[in-house]
């Protein structure tokens, strides 16, 4: 799994990034899925949340307005 975000990726960021600037009471929750709990996806799923919420920390987004949370994908 790549720890950097697409240009596409970007992109929306951007977007929450915007909408977190005009709404500053915006919380921001991040919710990584998993097809299954084995050990590589759940770290590779909390890699994947940790470089986004750093993305949004970058661009001014205070730590306390990021929640993350890890899922199960059920099929």
């Amino acid at each position: 799994m790549s720890k950097e975000i697409s240009i596409s990726e970007q992109a929306t960021l951007d977007v929450v990034v915007e909408l977190a600037k005009e709404y500053p009471r915006l919380k921001i929750k991040l919710t990584g899925y998993v097809d299954d709990l084995n050990k590589y996806n759940r770290v590779a799923t909390y890699q994947r949340i940790k470089t986004v919420q750093s993305y949004l920390l970058r661009q001014g987004i205070s730590f306390d307005r990021l929640a993350s949370v890890t899922k199960a994908r059920r099929d």
